[in-house]
Parts: C-alpha cells; structure tokens; sequence
C-alpha cells in the first residue's frame, strides 16, 4: 500500500488507485500521514476535521470516519491504523508515504554534496522533486490543511533553491533560466529564487537581463514591504557589477547544506562596494569608533585605529548543530517571526523558545539563526546567559550588556558604569539597525529586559527552560513551547548522526533506542555519540546500555557535564523553592503519565493552595508541563530524575501511602456514582492529609476513570509490592473499584491482570475478604472473555470464600457471573443451574436491584435455551422492579433481553421499541461495551423485517462500537451478520 500528499491524496494498493470515503475520511487520512508513525491525539484530528470549530459529537464521528477508513483500506490495515487511550497512529514504512520518500531523498541529496559528490547530489534531488504532483494535499478543505500544505510547500522551494544552486557551480546556466524565470515570476518576494535567477542569466552571457531582473524585483520588495534588497539579492548583484561570479559559484561561500543560509551570512560595508552609508550606518560608526585606539576597536576595522575603516558587523553565532533534524513546524514558525520583523512599524520582535532540560532549545535557535542569519545585515549578537547551570555561573545583567556592546565594537573605556546608562547606550547603538540578537539560556525575564533592543526589525530570539510568562506578558514576547521529539525526527537525528545504512540495518535495535531516550535530543545525542566513539558495538548493543532508563538516569551518565543528563536536570531541580522541590520529587512516585491538583494534595499532604502553587512553579521551568486544565504530565527521563531524588526522601513511604488512599477512595466515590447500586466494601481508614475526590454526574467520572486509568492499573502492582501493612487490603479494592468503568469500556484483558495481582498479595497476607474480591473479578473477566472453564474455576473458588463468610449476596453475584460465562459459551443448561442460584439467594437475602439483577440473568438464559415464553415473566419483573427503584443502567440489560425475547416470538415493533430503548439507556450511561448489544438486536429486527441495508447500517455501528472497545465477544458474530447480507 503506497500512500501520497505531494499533491492531491492518493492511496495505491499494488498500483491500483483506491478511493477512500468522503471529504471527512479523507481529512482523517490526511491528518495521519502527515504524523505517520506517532499518535494523533483527537482534538487535533477534530481541529483539521472541522476546521479548528469540531461538534460535540466530534468523537463519535471521528470514530465512524476511523472505521470507514479501515473498512476502505481492507482488512490489511489491522497491522496500520493503530487505536490506543488518547487517539489514534498510522504505521507505515518511509517508502509508502511519498512525504517521506522525499524527506529521505533531500537529506540523501545534501550527503551527496558534503561528500563532494554534485553530481549525483543533483540526481536525487531531482528524483525527489519528481514526487511532486502538485499543490500539497490539493482539494481537501480548511485552513488547518492549507497550513500544513504551506509548509510542505517550503521544503520543495528549498530543496529547489539546494539543488539549482549546485547545478549553477556545474555549469548548467541557460537549462535553468526557463525553470528560475517561471518560479521567480510566481514567487517574487522570494530573493533566493531571483538572485539565482540572476546567477543563471549572467553565467549565460546576459548580464543585462540580470541587472533588470534585480531593479524589478527590488521596486516589488519597496513597494510591497518598504524594504530594500536583502543580503542574498544585493550580493548578487554587487557581484553581477563587478563582472565575477555570483555567491552561488563561489567557493568560499556556504554550500547548499546550510539549508536557507546558503546565502552569505552578513554584507561587508564598504565606501569601495556601496554608493553611500546609510544614516544608521553612520550613526553606528559614530559610536562605535570613539577611542580608536583601544583593543576592543582593533579587528572590527579595515585598519586599526582608523574609524573610516569599513565595518565588519557582528557575526557571533555559534557553529551549527551537525546532524540536526526535525522541527520543521517550529522553523516555520519561526521564519514567519522573522517575515514579521521584516514588515513590522512598531515594537522589536521577541520570540521566547522554551522547554526542559535537553530538548534540543539551543540547537534549534543557533540552527534557525544560521538560516536567516542573511536577513540581519547588520550583524548577529549571541550571549549565553547561564541561566541554568552550575552555581553562581549565571550572568548578571551589567556583564551581559557590556558583553554585548564589546560584541558591536563598542571600546571599554566608553562603556557606562552603570546598568540603565550601559542598557540606553545599547539601545542607542542598536537604533535603525537590523540585528539578529540570540540570549542562550536565560534564568528568567529580568536577566533579559535590559537587553532588548528598541528597534523595530531587530530580532531577539530567547532560549530558556523558564517560561518567560512575563517577557510575554509585558513585552509581548511569542512563547514556543519545545517538546520531545516525535518518532520520525528522532529517527532522522540518529540518521544524520549515524548514516541511514546503519539504521536500516537495524530497524528494531533504532526503535528501542528512541523508547529509551524517550524522544529526548539530548538523549537521542549521547546514544549516537556512543555508538559512533565504539563504531564496534551494534546498536542492539548500544540499545542495551540504555536499559533501565526507566528505573534510573546511569546510562546517560558521561564526563562531560553539559551533556550528562542528571546533571543537567539538577541545575533546574535545586533552583526551585523548597515546596516545589518537595513536590517535584514526591511526583516521581507517581505511576500515571499525568497527575490532577487532587492527586498532589494527598500526595504532599499539604493544603490545595500552596501545591498549586508549586506546581505552576515547576511548569514555569520546564519541569512539568499542563496537559489540561489543572493537569500535568512528566517526560519520561524527567520522571526517572523525579524517582531518584525520591529515594533519598524519608518522606517518600508515608507519600505512597496517601497516593494509594488517594486513588482507592477516590475509585470507591467514582464507581458509587456510576452504579449506586453496587455493593459496597469496607475500606482501611485513610492516612492524615488524603482528600478524596468527589463526583457529580457520571460524565465527570468517566473522565476522571480515563485520565488515571493507568495510574489506577499501576496502583494495584504499586500496593501488592509494598511492605506496609497500611496497604495491605487495596490491591483487591482498588482493582474492584475499576470494574465498573472496565465493564463499560470493553478492558477486561486489563481487568483480568489486576485481579491476577491482587489475589495472589491477598493470599500471601491473608485477606480472605479481598481473596474472594479478586477471584470474583476474575470470573467476571473471565466471563466476558469467553472462557467458560477459568470463570468456573474462579466462581467456585470466590463463591466458597463468600459462604464461609456468610456473606449470602456476594455469593449470588459469583454464581451470575458464572452463568454469563457459560451462556457465552453455548452451555445454556450449566447455565441456568448457576441462575437459578443466583435468583434463589438475591430473593432470599438481597436488595431489590440484587432481585432485579438475578431474575435477568435468569431469564436471559431461559431465552438463550429457546425458551421464551417462559422467559417473559422473570424478564418483565426484573424491568418492574428496575424502574421502581431508578436503575437505568440495569433496565438497559433487560430491555435487550426482552428485545431478543420479542424478536424470537416474531413481535417485531416491541422488539425494535425495546431494543431502541436499551440502546438509549446504555449511551446515557456511557457504557461503550453495552451499546453493542442493541444494536445487533436492532440489525437483526431490521434484517427479520426485509431491510438489508438498514440492517448493514445498524451492524456497521455495532462494529464500530465494538471496535471502540477494547474488546468484544460480538465481533464475530457481527461480521457474521454483514457477511450474510451479501
């Protein structure tokens, strides 16, 4: 299967062209090619869906679209179209999506050329190129797609700008005027295009075309933007003049490598190159040049001492990053910041680039300065502020002013002795200039304000792990966050690092690095170090020395301790106050991904106003980050540095203790308010400082169940494994507690393992009560599953503990648990035995919802013996007392089963009516696994009717249901369904 967007969609099977769906499966597909290989949570897929303004009901459609993409693919794409907790994930190789052939091919083109290799380098460009169909994702609709297109769209211009600019050194100039001629007249903002344009002309002879291809486009550039020609175009032009090469063909220049920089990084002004200095020219000459005779004045002149000298203006940027890769939207981004300063009459452009320790901060800012770097005639400042670092390193404000006033030829004995005077005469140096102004690793935006510029097209770039919330705040700064990398870009970071031959050698070794990693650049950098310093190990080998990273940070540990990954988290955790350190480290015991304010409140023990306010401490440094409103998450290595420092904490057991209290009486409040009719467990009194959450409505439940399932899962391993006698009751409770929501949303494989757990720590402490708990679940599970033997097994075994306690009713939910495994697996006359013990105990010992539920089960199996008039009576009493008592989501089982009574004795309206109303009940009770049921009832009344398609339609949503849920005994009776219709 061949998937491309170098144009309109096109999806290929064996060379066959495949239609896929509407426009709305279409966006879906769309959206998941451009992230193949990482999961696409759902709220981006409704933005690019329906265009940033989704529905209410956008996940449910989001979810048919799903189906209805699998269903056009076929059966193949089970191993491509990945579901799991937060969306969804296409899995594809690089040579079935066209994007990614060309990425590919680009970066295969550039090695060619740094090998000394044009040649060749031209081929694989021009293959790449040949991708191209046209307009990126052309004819799909909204402004999200035309966002991502306009992207895509600036890597094929580029690698156009690479590919030209080598093919010009070989001497092909009159083959690519037609070529340049037709871009440059589409794109004639665009002076990388023009000024090879004008490469090519005077390389064939027609100097004088150049010339007045330069004097039209710099009167568009005046005209459209006001400004004029920048240093890519005047160069080339300089150049024209002189009658020599343009920079393109000159050797000393930068190669096509550097991307968008190919251009020379800065002009040199001279009285012998330009007709006249600009006003800001002169103006900072005047400046600068006082006390010609001072050190600082040497070299920033043709002739030292001479203050007529041509300028040299700054050009500190750092060297650029070998091997980068990825953040291709974050240099858009940034490229459209720079557009903006360009164009801008007001205020300096701030842009503030700020994320945890090791994403990657400095290496996308000093890459993306080197790219733009032509774009800032006047020079390119850069200052590492050591904001975050060893102790007492961090720059001071004075020393950093005066640094950068050293950087633009400023003599020291000129320089003020005070901060504000040292801050206005910056400023006024900076006056009417262009400036490219990078601050590395700033502590927070007081080290930062007295280093802004004051002139419009200047460019600050700052790179911090704090925030800058208030640089945004009063400066108006543009924050961009910088995360993790995905899968993709990481795997294009060790390529660059490695070579694409060695990772291709070993596809499976590449992917458990980048797990270990966990997408860090930092990470990703010092398992490619290693591999390349021991060339002898495989990188299977090297994915081994990685192993534990979960556990603890050893594998990254190095002699170098800029790139030594605990050392580097350290400089951010011992800034933090006191609460917030505290905090930090509590986290780190955490089992979720995330946590809520509630979770840290019991965690800390401390009141909900002073946790909050650490936590928006450690968001402001990088150290956590809100993935919702009032909850925040870890990244993965982060979260090992969290547990390390929690070891050495004698709080660390009493916090465990209350996080288990925490999630065990918060599960026993969720569950009550989805089912009051459940039963209910005696619980451990909780520790001092645990303050459970409280629920209204089962909507905010099934949420807070989503959110911390995994926490909860882990919980019950977290207290199996503890030694304190505190905890010793809540594996079973706490794996009880989640059957409800587990019930509801089809995970009975997770439930299963939970209880496994629990009943083998309630054995080996002798708790009886949480023995029969656990082995009841189990049944249950088992049940629903489809193994009819182990539920058995599990039920006698629950069912025995329950009588030895005397607890009559627990024993009645064992025997009903039995019985639906047995129905399920056709041994309907075993079942009813164990219904009718249900029946006999709930009537004798139970609640009336306990006689609701056992006289349902009894008669369900009555139908599925074929017995349905006999059915009727158990069934229509159970829906009676179900409605008496308010028990909806019970009415909902009964109201199938009478459907299914109905159905089978030919009385086909009350069939459908109650079937219609089961299928209500259960969607009002958010149970995903229910709704199954009626709607295969509802496809068989349709189908008993004489109403296949109707039939098709109510089956296919019974499937897409089905495959919501995790899983679903249904599933192949459903496709038996659709298969019989033909």
């Amino acid at each position: 299967m061949y998937f491309g967007i170098l144009g309109s969609l096109d999806v290929r099977v064996e060379g066959r062209p495949l239609t896929v769906g509407g426009t709305r499966s279409q966006l879906l597909l769309a959206g998941l090619l451009l992230q193949a290989g990482r999961t696409v949570v759902v709220n981006e897929l409704a933005d690019l869906l329906w265009d940033g303004n989704p529905p209410a009901t956008a996940r449910k459609q989001i979810q048919t679209a799903v189906f209805q993409v699998r269903r056009a693919l076929g059966i193949t794409t089970a191993d491509l179209l990945h579901t799991d907790s937060v969306g969804y994930r296409l899995s594809v190789s690089d040579r079935q999506v066209d994007l990614h052939q060309f990425s590919g091919m680009v970066l295969g083109a550039r090695k060619f050329a740094s090998r000394g290799d044009p040649v060749r380098a031209v081929e694989e460009f021009r293959a790449a190129l040949r991708l191209w169909r046209g307009q990126p994702l052309a004819g799909l609709p909204g402004s999200v797609i035309e966002r991502h297109a306009t992207r895509l769209e600036e890597l094929r211009l580029t690698a156009i700008e690479e590919c030209t600019e080598i093919e010009l050194r070989l001497g092909r100039h009159r083959q690519l005027i037609p070529e340049l001629r037709a871009l440059a007249d589409a794109l004639p903002l665009r002076e990388r295009i023009t000024g090879l344009l004008m490469t090519a002309l005077a390389g064939d002879g027609r100097q004088a075309e150049a010339i007045t291809v330069y004097h039209e486009r710099a009167a568009v550039l005046r005209e459209q933007l006001g400004v004029d020609p920048g240093p890519f175009l005047s160069a080339a032009y300089v150049e024209l003049l002189r009658g020599v090469d343009s920079p393109a063909r000159t050797e000393s220049k930068p190669t096509a490598l550097d991307d968008r920089s190919a251009s020379p990084r800065r002009s040199v002004r001279a009285s012998d190159h330009e007709p006249a200095s600009s006003a800001a020219d002169q103006k900072f000459r005047a400046v600068a040049a006082v006390g010609t005779d001072g050190a600082r004045s040497a070299g920033r002149r043709g002739t030292q001492g001479d203050p007529t000298g041509p300028l040299v203006p700054p050009a500190q940027l750092p060297v650029d990053v070998r091997g980068f890769a990825g953040r291709a939207e974050k240099l858009v981004q940034l490229d459209n910041h720079v557009d903006n300063a360009a164009t801008t009459s007001g205020a300096v452009v701030i842009i503030g680039l700020s994320g945890t320790a090791g994403v990657g901060k400095t290496a996308l800012a000093v890459h993306w300065a080197h790219r733009v770097a032509h774009r800032f005639p006047d020079g390119q400042l850069y200052l590492n502020l050591h904001g975050f670092g060893p102790l007492d390193e961090a720059v001071s404000t004075g020393e950093a002013v005066r640094t950068l006033l050293d950087g633009l030829g400023v003599p020291a004995h000129r320089v003020p002795t005070g901060v504000d005077a040292c801050a206005a005469l910056y400023r006024s140096v900076m006056a009417g200039r262009r400036v490219l102004v990078l601050l590395d690793n700033a502590r927070d935006a007081a080290q930062i304000r007295p280093l802004l510029p004051a002139t419009p097209g200047c460019v600050v770039l700052v790179t911090s792990r704090n925030n800058l919330s208030g640089l945004v705040a009063r400066e108006g700064a543009v924050p961009l966050t910088i995360d993790v990398l995905p899968r993709a870009d990481a795997r294009s970071l060790l390529a660059a690092r490695l070579g694409p031959a060695r990772l291709e050698q070993e596809p499976a070794a590449v992917e458990q690095v980048i797990d270990r990693c966990a997408g860090l650049p930092l990470a990703l950098a010092i398992a490619a170090a290693r591999a390349v310093a021991d060339g002898w190990r495989t990188l299977a080998q090297v994915a081994d020395t990685l192993a534990g990273a979960e556990e603890h940070l050893d594998p990254f540990v190095g002699s170098d301790i800029t790139t030594d990954i605990r050392t580097v988290f350290m400089w951010s955790y011992r800034q933090l106050r006191l609460p917030a350190a505290r905090l930090f480290r509590l986290l780190g015991i955490c089992p979720g991904d995330t946590v809520d304010v509630a979770v840290a409140v019991s965690l800390t023990g401390t009141p909900a106003d002073s946790v909050t306010a650490a936590l928006r401490e450690l968001v402001e440094v990088h150290l956590l980050h809100e993935v919702g409103p009032g909850r925040f998450g870890f990244h993965d290595l982060l979260r090992t540095f969290a547990h390390e420092q929690a070891t050495a904490d004698p709080d660390t057991p009493a916090a465990l203790r209350r996080l288990l209290d925490h999630y065990l009486y918060t599960a026993t409040a969720a569950t009550a308010q989805l089912d009051r009719f459940r039963r209910t467990v005696p619980l451990p009194t909780p520790a001092p400082g645990v303050i459970a959450e409280s629920f209204t409505g089962k909507e905010p439940v099934m949420s807070w169940f989503a959110a911390e399932y995994r926490a909860l899962l882990a919980s019950v391993s977290l207290a199996a494994a503890s030694d304190d006698p505190g905890v010793a009751p809540h594996p079973a409770r706490i794996a009880s507690s989640l059957e409800n929501f587990q019930q509801r949303t089809g995970r009975w494989g997770d439930a299963l393992a939970a209880h496994r757990i629990a009943v083998v720590a309630a054995r080996r402490r002798g708790d009886r009560l949480g023995e029969g708990l656990a082995e009841y679940g189990m049944t249950r599970a088992h049940a629903y599953l489809g193994d009819p033997d182990n539920a058995g097994e599990a039920g006698l075994r629950a069912a025995a503990i329950y009588r030895d306690a005397r607890l009559p009713v627990a024993e009645a939910a064992v025997y009903g648990a039995v019985s639906v495994a047995l129905a399920r697996a056709n041994r309907h006359t075993e079942a009813l035995v164990h219904a009718q013990r249900q029946a006999d105990l709930y009537v004798a010992h139970g609640t009336a919802a306990d006689q609701a539920q056992g006289l349902n089960t009894y008669g369900f199996t009555l139908a599925e013996l074929g017995r349905y008039d006999e059915a009727l009576d158990p069934l229509v009493r159970s829906l009676d007392l179900q409605k008496s008592i308010g028990n909806h989501h019970g009415a909902a089982f009964t109201l199938d089963s009478l459907g299914l009574v109905y159905l089978q004795l030919g009385r086909l309206h009350k069939a459908d009516a109650h079937y219609r109303q089961s299928l209500d009940l259960f969607e009002q009770a958010g149970d995903r696994y229910g709704v199954v049921y009626p709607l295969c009832g509802l496809g068989d009344t349709a189908a008993a009717r004489g109403e296949p398609e109707t039939a098709r339609l109510l089956y296919q949503r019974a499937m897409s249901a089905c495959q919501e849920a995790d899983q679903h005994h249904l599933r192949s009776v459903i496709d038996g369904r659709l298969g019989g219709l033909g």
